[in-house]
């Protein structure tokens, strides 16, 4: 969402399995179990497709300004054949590479095939997506491989999120992720915003896009584009 006009800039997918007897269950719930199959590719690539198809639903109803994102796997990214199956999913769908932000966590700068993930990175950004560093400020990243990184984007974490208000020493925190990202060419994105307090506190500091309780819970699709369809803003609550 945008902050300060409460328009709809974009959303991000999110992986639910509706399952007959317990009903719509969310990743904490299936995601070991895909761990536990050796499924994490063939999983990653499933969700890379379905976000993917939806952008003709985005346009069928005149929002073909709607971007979407998805989390990628640390895996996929990591292994040649993972990211030649990206790529090519994304070279069959080349016009809408420009809108699909793909999002990764800050671990992947410390992790063992973090050599092979920044390539991989520079390649996909070169089609034409959007890299977004996810839970920003959480992890083991240095300012040194966020400088040699090819992102667009960082997203602050909801812990930093919800001590705004409460905990100035955080929100100094807040502070400093928004001016490195702002300053080093990215859009910064807040995720977790619950409260009118929260908000105010982002769009005086310069953040321009959050997510969060504030603005509604994760939908299927068919909500999101009558959400879209109607007036393309929110309702904020909180």
């Amino acid at each position: 969402v945008d902050l300060r006009s409460g328009s709809i800039s974009g959303f991000e997918g999110l992986a639910r399995w509706i399952h007959p007897v317990r009903g719509v269950l969310t990743p904490a719930t299936f995601l070991s179990q895909i761990g536990r199959l050796g499924l994490q590719r063939a999983f990653s690539e499933a969700i890379a497709r379905q976000v993917i198809a939806d952008f003709a639903a985005f346009d069928a109803v005149g929002r073909p300004d709607i971007c979407l994102s998805f989390n990628l796997e640390d895996g996929l990214l990591a292994t040649a054949n993972g990211v030649a199956a990206l790529e090519e999913l994304i070279r069959t769908h080349r016009s809408v590479a420009s809108r699909l932000t793909l999002e990764i966590t800050e671990g992947v700068f410390v992790s063992r095939a973090s050599a092979a993930i920044q390539a991989h990175a520079v390649r996909l950004a070169a089609l034409g997506v959007r890299i977004s560093v996810d839970d920003f400020g959480t992890g083991y990243g240095t300012l040194r491989h966020l400088r040699a990184f090819p992102f667009h984007e960082i997203k602050i974490d909801r812990e930093f999120i919800s001590a705004i208000g409460a905990d100035r020493s955080t929100e100094v925190i807040v502070d400093g992720l928004i001016s490195i990202g702002t300053g080093l060419g990215a859009e910064v994105v807040a995720e977790g915003i619950e409260t009118e307090t929260q908000e105010r506190y982002l769009i005086q500091r310069g953040c321009r896009f959050g997510q969060g309780y504030r603005y509604g819970t994760a939908l299927p699709l068919e909500d999101a584009l009558d959400l879209v369809r109607r007036n393309g803003a929110v309702s904020r609550t909180g």
